[in-house]
């Protein structure tokens, strides 16, 4: 991160991420992502249309792990463990998708359609916001650009740096009310179906 001689100070992790941006280039050179997902290819594609060469999507396609498999996994393992603990709350889900995402076709193979399920299973939605309300424990970081009051005694001066951590504002009765401990999906959901309070993130 100091940008300084990384193969000197941190040869470890250097050698680790050399080989790993490496193993990505001859991956992008043997045409490997054009047989992958649809996401790895419109990635791909996206920073090639932006300038980048083989060499820098590599480079970032080894650090991008990091990022996505950090979240994504524990968000995936919560957000099931959180669904199916509660059977009533499984089985209305699982209609919802019935009826609003899937489609069957002929040969009977079962198709999940995800713009459908974004547009039209609100309470599947509402489950994984839920899910993040209850469970993370990241912690937003922010610079204070100026010299701000948090409430009548508290200055935080211009240049500061103010961690807010995520379990202590998902769970603030002052924004999610009296119930802010329990595991409640519905209040994502107003009565005509479109997600709410994602601003209490």
């Amino acid at each position: 991160m100091m940008g300084f001689a990384p193969w000197l100070i941190a040869r470890k992790a250097w050698k680790g991420r050399e080989y790993l941006s490496n193993a990505f280039l001859e991956y992008y050179k043997a045409d490997g992502h054009l047989e992958s997902s649809q996401l790895a290819i419109t990635r791909w594609k996206t920073q090639l249309d932006g300038g980048a060469t083989l060499e820098d999507i590599a480079r970032l396609e080894a650090v991008m792990g990091l990022g996505i498999l950090s979240n994504t996994v524990p968000t995936s393992y919560w957000a099931i463990f959180d669904l199916f603990s509660r059977p009533k709350l499984l089985e209305e889900a699982r209609d919802e998708i019935r009826q609003s995402a899937i489609s069957v076709d002929s040969k009977g193979l079962h198709t999940v359609d995800l713009a459908s399920v974004q547009e039209k299973c609100p309470l599947l939605l509402a489950c994984l916001q839920e899910t993040l309300r209850i469970r993370s424990n990241s912690a937003q970081l922010r610079v204070i650009f100026e010299d701000t009051m948090l409430g009548e005694s508290c200055l935080v001066k211009a240049g500061s740096i103010l961690v807010m951590p995520s379990a202590v504002i998902n769970r603030s009765e002052s924004a999610w009310g009296q119930d802010a401990e329990t595991f409640d999906p519905q209040r994502f959901i107003d009565p005509e179906g479109r997600r709410t309070k994602a601003s209490g993130f």
